[in-house]
């Protein structure tokens, strides 16, 4: 080789040696990597002014809203109290009395700590209790989807700039982006159920599936102690599932008091809630259903299950008595009446029912229009098929994810939680219930959620409307005819005289927007028109306390109500 060449190769030799490679190493390495950096913080730092920026503004705008004083709430307690207490068969209901003379059980058990609240949701984000469930929001998913695409900006730059000064490539590995990998992990992300929770806790469970008679496969929780005679069966309300019964934990869930009692406990569920099977009728059918069905199959179903599993186990008599929330308390009301009308036994001994449906004369403001919207769009689906049905809930995975994900960033910022306390606090007629929080428990996710159908929310607006507690108007008399064998459908309410060998406990809330305690009373009246033996009660609570803000006041109430008929 000429020396000319020689000297070439080693002048190129050394310029990549001590210049090229070590300039190249230090863009992309530091250079590259500062720069990155700075605009990963630079990202950060946006979204943390900008989540101070609204919390600064809309702390402003929520220290001009008026909210309901301490004050005015004890007066309001104390109002329906003495209302109650003076005269349960007359409605015209007194406010700004001084009697206090509460009618609410006090403690009989110190199980459980007197504080009233949200036990579960005060310790972590009820979304963060699933296992393996992603506890972030969506603007901080966002956040670092924006962080992943910078990197991968950079990692172009990066590589782009070591081949230009011919350096090795930096071996890295094959990767989706965390945005994706988050979606899919969501997408097919076990669902939460009362299972878990009841594993979690220590107790025993078992999983049992029953089959209705039109074909809706439903699953049930049972917390078992098969060698008792004493069993409780609690169903959940509308939008809930058997989870709500031990989402609380060991220190405040009725439902492992109940075990903790010797009871054999026993959680139901509905055609509402997951599984969501039918075997029987086709997708487009599912959710063609009202609380008629929910009563008369769903319960019909599980309590023949119950009834069976107990004669199995061979223990001789045994008292099934049960406890119902909203809906499903108005549901239980309902399939009592309705056995004992066709002359066959409910079997049960005693209902404990907490802020029962049916009776909607006072509804929040604005909710009203669902009364007359409800009957014109069921009309419509009628007319257009006689046996489709419509689900009302989130239709899509990808939607309850965004979903669900904002109501995280909602119960992370306390100025959004507060915004979105009292916009949900003004829609249902001022509710004291953490509703944005009862959002965030595992049984509403990507996968799956509890939903209503259609021909249910009319039912609701017919109970509205009606100012009646009664099964499902079919919306002529000749389809009513076919059903009932009369025009009009029966009144649940008319019927309670066939009740009278059934002790029923009330449950009303004095901070209930949804069912008042108004609401709640016409069963208390129309039951003791009836002769059927009844208490009825007011608590300090919102609609949803009575399940997810359970304390040591209305559990020792279940738990008395229950063990009236064991003692």
């Amino acid at each position: 080789m000429p020396s000319f060449a020689r000297a070439f190769v080693s002048v190129a030799f050394f310029l990549q040696q001590f210049v090229t490679k070590p300039i190249g190493e230090f863009l992309s390495g530091s250079f590259v990597g500062v720069v990155e950096e700075s605009i990963k913080s630079l990202f950060r730092e946006a979204f943390q002014a900008g989540s101070r920026s609204c919390n600064a503004v809309l702390s402003l705008i929520l220290s001009g809203v008026p909210r309901e004083s301490k004050t005015e709430a004890t007066q309001r307690k104390k109002a329906w109290k003495s209302w109650h207490n003076s005269s349960f068969s007359s409605f015209n209901f007194l406010y700004g009395s001084d009697d206090d003379d509460a009618r609410a059980p006090r403690s009989l058990s110190s199980r459980f700590q007197s504080n009233h609240g949200y036990m579960m949701f005060g310790k972590r984000g009820a979304q963060s209790l699933t296992e393996g469930q992603s506890s972030r929001g969506l603007l901080e998913d966002l956040r670092f989807t924006l962080e992943v695409f910078v990197s991968r900006v950079f990692g172009g730059v990066r590589r782009s700039i070591r081949w230009i000064f011919r350096l090795e490539e930096e071996h890295r590995l094959h990767s989706v982006s965390l945005a994706k990998r988050r979606l899919r992990k969501w997408k097919r992300l076990y669902n939460f159920t009362a299972s878990d929770a009841i594993l979690k806790a220590g107790y025993p469970l078992e999983e049992c599936y029953v089959t209705t008679e039109d074909g809706y496969v439903l699953q049930m929780h049972r917390i078992p102690r098969k060698n008792s005679n004493k069993v409780v069966f609690f169903q959940h309300g509308v939008l809930d599932t058997s989870l709500g019964w031990v989402s609380l934990g060991t220190g405040g869930s009725v439902a492992f008091a109940a075990y903790d009692d010797g009871f054999d406990v026993w959680l139901g569920n509905t055609r509402a809630n997951p599984p969501q099977r039918n075997a029987l009728k086709k997708k487009s059918e599912y959710w063609r259903w009202s609380a008629n069905e929910l009563a008369l199959f769903d319960l019909k179903a599980q309590f023949e299950y119950i009834k069976r599993a107990k004669e199995n186990e061979e223990i001789g008599s045994y008292s099934l008595q049960a406890v119902g929330h909203s809906l499903g308390a108005a549901c239980l009301l309902m399939y009592a009446v309705h056995q004992k009308s066709i002359g066959k036994d409910h079997g049960l001994d005693r209902l404990v029912v907490l802020s029962p449906a049916g009776f909607h004369a006072r509804t929040p403001f604005l909710m009203r229009s669902f009364k007359y919207l409800m009957p014109f769009a069921t009309y419509i689906l009628n007319r257009v098929s006689s046996t489709r049905g419509i689900g009302l809930r989130l239709p899509s995975w990808p939607l309850r994810w965004v979903t669900f994900k904002l109501m995280a960033d909602v119960n992370r910022s306390p100025v959004f939680f507060d915004l979105f306390s009292l916009a949900f606090r003004w829609i249902f007629g001022g509710d004291s219930s953490d509703w944005t929080k009862a959002m965030s428990l595992p049984h509403y996710n990507a996968q799956a959620m509890p939903a209503v159908s259609l021909h249910l929310a009319n039912h609701f607006a017919q109970w509205a409307k009606r100012h009646d507690f009664s099964f499902y108007d079919y919306g002529s008399p000749q389809k009513n005819m076919d059903v009932y064998g009369q025009p009009v459908p029966p009144s649940v309410a008319g019927q309670y005289a066939l009740l009278a060998d059934l002790p029923i406990d009330i449950a009303g809330g004095t901070s209930d927007g949804l069912i008042p305690p108004e609401n709640a009373a016409y069963h208390e009246y129309y039951l003791r028109q009836a002769q059927v033996p009844v208490t009825m009660n007011l608590f300090e609570y919102g609609h949803l306390e009575f399940i997810f803000g359970v304390g040591n006041e209305i559990v020792t109430y279940i738990m008395k109500c229950l063990n009236t008929n064991t003692t």
